[in-house]
């Protein structure tokens, strides 16, 4: 366990400094451009979370309206043959 903890605190170590070289070292386009991709991606991750949603909502819906029209058919067909 104790490994584990040293190799990640390792990785940030480095992932650390290699954020501070390149802050340091780069240029403002090349910052630019680092940050629309970087807002890109977390505007087509939240996208897709919503579009998961928005999809399973849509197909839930249809089900439960298609069960309604099927359950109140049902209903209907039974009392039509219950009056005979």
């Amino acid at each position: 366990m104790e490994t584990v903890k040293a190799v990640f605190a390792g990785a940030a170590f480095v992932a650390g400094l290699l954020i501070l070289f390149y802050t340091l070292f780069s240029y403002e386009d090349e910052e630019k451009k680092v940050k629309s991709w970087f807002d890109a991606a977390w505007i087509a991750l939240k996208d897709k979370d919503q579009g998961i949603a928005t999809r399973l909502g849509e197909f839930l819906r249809k089900l439960l309206n298609g069960l309604n029209r099927y359950l109140q058919d049902c209903m209907a067909q039974s009392w039509c043959l219950s009056g005979l």
